[in-house]
């Protein structure tokens, strides 16, 4: 797909657009609007023409990769800010805060950027070294740099972006004539001003031709414009542009003064002119002249006999490599830096108008889902007033009822009911807790049972609502003693957990047979004393009894 570049060439300060330019790599074709006079018709023309010759196969959204102003109408001059916002950069300039010795300067912007409605006002270079706007920390805001302002009228352009957009076609981005030379002929343009720790400021010069030949010329850095501007100069009889070495000297001076305000100076400079009319220097005189004038610097001299069309058409070029290499088209050209016009580039479209739309129909949706909410909540808040004057009608007829001995002071009447209060708390507080109770009385029935057996002696039976049971007795041998664990284990639906045991062998005094001092002794001499223990396995019982209303 071949890019395409429209040039508009104007005339009157830039307010009446005389001819449409389509340029790409291969192709050069000029439309003139026709003398209707009215801007409005002739965009439309213009935009009609557009749409019938640009490539089909290109994206609508970017039918047009880039937009090109002439130099009519545009002017650049020097100004002092503390800042490189364009509002700020307006404000000085508008005020005329310019620097000593340009004070007419600041009437020339006035003039041509007055309105931002229909101009624009454009900081250039503002990271250029010399032009470079003091950052935050590094020096005080009250310091004024120099840098570049470019400003004019972009009327025309608006109306043909409207223009296009009204047939369903986007512009890619839009720049000058300035910013066009500054990328298509700036030998370093496209490159990162990080590549190289020393940059070089390029001066670029055409010429072009026609009734009323003009001399442009730019300085730049990277492809970054960073200062321009416009001359005449004088046509031969053949309606070529009849050079001298005065032209030379004049832009020479012209420069100094811009090295004296940004600081700066190009070192190199690339030349593209027509053949000069034979009455005048021809180009190699031209060339050796701005040598003469601009000592030291190197000089590439090209000689085309359409340097306007040839920048076009490097610019398309550098489109499509662009296009080519998966890059942005138009970042190089337009976008980067201050390489475009910001005020054509960003002009809101149809889609931003339909975004715009869904916008407001959300914040419309949002709003009625806040008035039902607030109606809701008015609704709500009028229920609980109800209800706070229902409550207040309430203590008050209560109050009424009472038989008090004094009248009550008005704000305090609920002083008076603190004795009926204190009276209703007390009926409706919850019961007072009594201490735990266990089911002692069961498991002593229980235990007793089980222990209460023949050959079983009972040292010690002890029930705590805390510790739970504690159980001692002597058994005749270690079967019995297991036996009776095995008794205490097994009894069913008791309220205490798992029993503990320890035995231990003890020795009891012979059970004598008759009471003669001689009759032998009788029975084991040696008993199991057995120890079992156990604690509460259930949560104890809620107290009985308490107070309740």
């Amino acid at each position: 797909m071949s890019s395409r570049v429209a040039y508009l060439e104007r005339t009157e300060r830039g307010i009446v657009t005389r001819r449409v330019r389509l340029v790409g790599q291969r192709s050069d074709e000029v439309f003139d609007l026709p003398a209707s006079g009215s801007d409005q018709l002739d965009m439309a023309a213009a935009s009609l023409w557009l749409s019938e010759h640009l490539p089909k196969d290109s994206p609508r959204e970017r039918a047009l990769d880039l937009l090109c102003l002439d130099a009519q109408g545009l002017t650049c001059a020097w100004v002092n800010t503390p800042s490189a916002d364009p509002s700020v950069v307006r404000a000085m300039a508008l005020a005329g805060s310019m620097v000593e010795g340009n004070e007419a300067g600041a009437g020339v912007l006035g003039i041509y950027a007055s309105n931002p409605m229909d101009s624009s006002l454009q900081p250039l270079g503002a990271d250029a070294p010399g032009g470079r706007i003091a950052k935050k920390g590094q020096q005080p805001a009250s310091v004024r740099r120099r840098m570049g302002v470019l400003a004019g009228s972009d009327l025309a352009g608006r109306m043909l972006v409207d223009a296009l957009d009204a047939r369903g076609l986007g512009v890619g981005a839009a720049c000058s004539l300035w910013h066009a030379m500054a990328r298509a002929w700036d030998p370093a343009a496209g490159t990162s001003p990080h590549d190289a720790v020393a940059t070089i400021t390029t001066g670029v010069i055409i010429i072009e031709p026609g009734a009323a030949p003009r001399q442009h010329w730019v300085w730049s850095r990277h492809g970054e414009l960073l200062a321009g501007g416009t001359a005449r100069v004088a046509s031969g009889t053949t309606g070529a542009p009849k050079l001298h070495e005065s032209d030379a000297s004049r832009l020479a001076s012209d420069w100094l003064a811009w090295a004296a305000q940004l600081g700066l100076s190009p070192s190199r400079l690339v030349v593209v002119i027509p053949e000069p009319d034979p009455e005048g220097d021809t180009s190699a005189a031209f060339g050796a002249a701005l040598g003469r004038a601009w000592p030291g610097a190197a000089i590439d001299l090209a000689v085309d006999p359409d340097p306007v069309g040839a920048t076009l058409t490097r610019c398309a070029a550098a489109i499509d490599h662009a296009r080519e290499k998966g890059d942005d088209p138009t970042d190089s050209i337009a976008t980067r830096g201050t390489g475009g016009l910001p005020s054509l580039s960003a002009r809101p479209g149809r889609q931003h108008r339909h975004l715009y739309l869904w916008a407001g129909g959300a914040i419309a949706a949002i709003a009625a889902a806040l008035g039902v909410a607030a109606y809701r909540v008015g609704n709500h808040a009028s229920d609980l007033s109800g209800q706070a004057t229902s409550l207040d009608k309430s203590w008050r007829d209560e109050l009424a009822a009472l038989k008090l001995p004094t009248a009550p002071v008005p704000g305090l009447e609920l002083d008076y009911l603190n004795a009926e209060i204190a009276r209703r708390e007390k009926e409706l507080a919850p019961p007072e807790a009594g201490e735990a109770t266990m089911p002692m009385r069961e498991e002593l029935e229980t235990i007793s049972l089980v222990v209460g057996i023949e050959d079983v002696e009972l040292l010690d039976l002890s029930l705590s609502p805390t510790l739970g049971a504690k159980v001692e007795v002597t058994v005749a041998d270690l079967t019995r003693a297991e036996e009776l664990y095995d008794a205490l284990s097994r009894v069913g639906g008791s309220a205490l957990g798992p029993w503990s045991r320890q035995f231990s062998e003890v020795r009891v005094p012979p059970v004598n047979a008759a009471s003669g001092a001689n009759s032998p002794a009788t029975g084991p001499a040696t008993r199991v004393r057995c120890s079992f223990s156990a604690k509460w396995a259930v949560p104890p019982k809620p107290p009985a009894g308490g107070k309740t209303s």
